[in-house]
């Protein structure tokens, strides 16, 4: 059975892309206590700690993209995946700036503050907090379906180029085993069992 080429192309490149940029993200929120480092191995070990985290953090994403590539559709799969990578990324973001300012992380009472109607103006905020929101919000949407539309057109010219091999492959095997004379084999069979 052959399969299309789109169809058996799942992003994975987009999400290596993406713990690359969380693993960026996160170094940039924690620069002032990562750097400097007072010994090269602090260096090695936060570097392996961000990454770990930044692969926790898109591990729900990729799985659920991966179950719905293979039960539903790849088209949706790649909308999920740009859809949770950019919840994940704007979490952080947002995670980060709470931290910055209260000096605690997202927890049931931010939660509270932001969902109940004038916490927002509560903390100080107001229409220009939620345009600016809004703004980055797209902003983050539009970078990971950028990187999602960079990466699946080479994806799929990956696979066909893969498929073709394989199927040049193939035919070659095919080719030498037609070419093959199996039938005065067979007929000589008993010549070549008094000879071994």
């Amino acid at each position: 059975m052959v399969q299309n080429a789109s169809r058996a192309a799942f992003p994975g490149a987009f999400f290596v892309l993406n713990v690359l940029l969380l693993l960026a993200v996160g170094a940039y929120i924690g620069r002032d206590t990562l750097l400097p480092p007072d010994h090269p191995g602090a260096a090695v070990f936060l570097l392996v700690a961000l990454a770990g985290y930044a692969a926790l953090y898109l591990l729900p994403a990729w799985l659920l993209s991966a179950a719905c590539h293979r039960w539903l559709s790849p088209v949706a799969a790649r909308g999920l995946a740009v859809a949770l990578a950019s919840a994940t990324l704007l979490l952080l973001l947002v995670d980060s700036q709470i931290h910055g300012l209260y000096g605690f992380h997202i927890n049931g009472f931010v939660w509270n503050l932001l969902v109940t109607p004038g916490g927002i103006d509560s903390m100080g905020g107001g229409d220009g907090t939620l345009i600016t929101v809004a703004a980055v919000a797209l902003m983050v949407v539009g970078l990971e379906a950028g990187l999602m539309a960079l990466i699946v057109p080479r994806m799929v010219r990956a696979m066909e180029i893969f498929m073709a091999s394989k199927s040049a492959l193939l035919g070659k095997v095919v080719d030498t085993f037609s070419n093959f004379d199996t039938v005065s084999l067979f007929a000589r069979r008993h010549e070549m069992e008094a000879d071994y």
